[in-house]
Order: C-alpha cells, then sequence, then structure tokens
C-alpha cells in the first residue's frame, strides 16, 4: 500500500487551522479541510476522499496545488 499523503509544512497546525477557517466558500472549505485532514493524519488520500466525499483525484489534486505554492 502506498504511504500515506503529505503536505510541506507552508503554514504552522495552528495558522493551517486559520485558513481553513477563512475560506470564502464551500468548495475551498472542502479543499482546505481535505489539506488540514491530511496534516493531521497520517491519512491515505482514500481515506480524505471518503471523509469529505470526493474522488482521491481531487484530493490528490489539491494537496498537489497545496505543494506548489
Amino acid at each position: 500500500m502506498r504511504k500515506p499523503a503529505t503536505i510541506k509544512s507552508w503554514l504552522t497546525p495552528e495558522e493551517l487551522l486559520s485558513w481553513l477557517k477563512e475560506a470564502p466558500t464551500v468548495e475551498a472549505y472542502k479543499k482546505r479541510l481535505a489539506i488540514w485532514l491530511t496534516c493531521l493524519g497520517p491519512f491515505h488520500a482514500q481515506d480524505v476522499a471518503n471523509m469529505l466525499g470526493v474522488s482521491k483525484q481531487a484530493v490528490w489534486l489539491w494537496l498537489g496545488q497545496y505543494n506548489k505554492h
């Protein structure tokens, strides 16, 4: 089985939680929640996808976008 997804530590856990709470839309909140859950994990992308009701590919896309910034 693959290793759990990881994110780059651009933000501290406290900053990440504030960033999550400041999401301007439901869609942005869901994306940020995927990142926050990955940080809290370790969770596999499939587990995060199941929790949020989205595809595993969506989770990988969001994590990749976050890691690039």
